[in-house]
């Protein structure tokens, strides 16, 4: 499974990090800190599934997931996104008009991080 975190927090990528392999999710981890960098990763790779913060630096989580669902010949134009934000007014529209995108306010408990992982990558063993 090759999962891409796009997260300006190095804690929380290390977080998001030890949370699969809690789970023991087998994945090929990448993670960048701003949104370019980030928007750049999905141009050139396929992803299983994105896990995508809200709050970044040159733009939000919400403009990325918008830009990645218009792009008709990116690898990743329906790939699962887990957009995740401490502001749940900011975010909590966002999955009825980005397709295949979930939403979870932060602070993440590994419960909540597992169910919403699953329901994103039902195959996912």
């Amino acid at each position: 499974m090759k999962v891409l975190i796009i997260e300006d927090e190095l804690l929380i990528i290390e977080i998001f990090t030890s949370f699969l392999k809690m789970q023991s999710i087998k994945c090929e981890l990448q993670a960048v800190q701003d949104g370019i960098s980030g928007l750049k990763k999905t141009e050139e790779m396929k992803y299983d599934i994105i896990l995508l913060d809200h709050f970044l630096p040159q733009m939000t989580g919400a403009e990325i997931a918008k830009k990645i669902r218009e792009n008709n010949q990116g690898p990743n134009q329906a790939t699962p996104i887990l957009l995740l934000s401490t502001d749940k007014e900011a975010v909590e529209n966002l999955p009825s008009q980005i397709s295949n995108c979930q939403a979870l306010m932060k602070p993440v408990k590994p419960k909540q991080f597992k169910e919403a992982i699953k329901s994103l990558c039902p195959d996912l063993e």
